[in-house]
């Protein structure tokens, strides 16, 4: 990702009302996509909102904290950037950066 780009806060946007917990964060290598699936809420979630990038290039995963891997935590947002097609997101546990042919959004039911 070049350092020298300008990124827009869309965290608000992406997330839609949503909250920023993130249910489920899935790689689709035959398709080279990322989805994010995100919950309206961590307690009886009603509903789901899904973040699709297709076409990655030049993904970035860096943890925070590589001795952190306790599998019941959730992990959620904290921000979103954007400049075009460039994304760049920030976890509790991940710094996430790429870019994309394509972007998709939509929800559903958990």
């Amino acid at each position: 990702m070049n350092p020298t780009q300008r990124f827009t806060d869309v965290t608000s946007v992406l997330l839609g009302g949503f909250s920023p917990y993130l249910q489920r964060m899935n790689f689709d290598f035959p398709t080279n996509s990322l989805e994010l699936q995100l919950l309206d809420r961590i307690e009886e979630p009603t509903a789901v909102r899904v973040l699709r990038f297709e076409g990655l290039c030049e993904l970035e995963i860096t943890p925070h904290d590589p001795a952190d891997n306790d599998p019941d935590f959730i992990d959620s947002v904290i921000g979103a950037l954007r400049d075009g097609e460039a994304f760049l997101f920030h976890t509790n546990r991940f710094t996430i950066s790429f870019s994309c042919g394509a972007f998709h959004e939509h929800q559903g039911h958990p």
